[in-house]
């Protein structure tokens, strides 16, 4: 984490997606994409930008669905949208990882990340 970047607990007052078991896993995985940002080769923007706004659909719609009721339909329909944008990021990996934009062990690592969030999140959506 970058010295801009604050994690909920470090800049005080937390919201209630912070406080959820699947935060720390999309937080980890966002600096994880915004890490990779610079190996696209000339010519890759669109699947830069697409795996950008993919993985930032993932927090925003955990974070939209965290201020509904607890149980409603409501935030359930956000968290299977976050769910949903995570699998979007799988199969952006694996255009990378065809790709050779980035490592073998970094496609790993975030398809790992992206299968533990998708499925708490599937989980929460249920």
């Amino acid at each position: 984490m970058d010295s801009h970047a604050k994690s909920g607990k470090e800049r005080g007052a937390r919201f209630a997606f912070e406080n959820l078991d699947v935060y720390p896993l999309i937080e980890e995985y966002l600096e994880l994409v915004q890490s990779i940002y610079p190996t696209f080769p000339k010519g890759s923007a669109n699947l830069r930008d697409q795996l950008q706004r993919a993985s930032e659909s993932i927090l925003l719609n955990l974070a939209e669905g965290s201020g509904k009721k607890r149980g409603s339909l409501d935030r359930k329909r956000f968290n299977r949208t976050a769910a949903a944008s995570g699998t979007e990021c799988a199969a952006a990996w694996e255009i990378i990882r065809i790709r050779g934009i980035a490592s073998e062990s970094v496609t790993a690592r975030a398809r790992r990340l992206i299968k533990s969030i998708v499925s708490m999140l599937l989980g929460m959506a249920r």
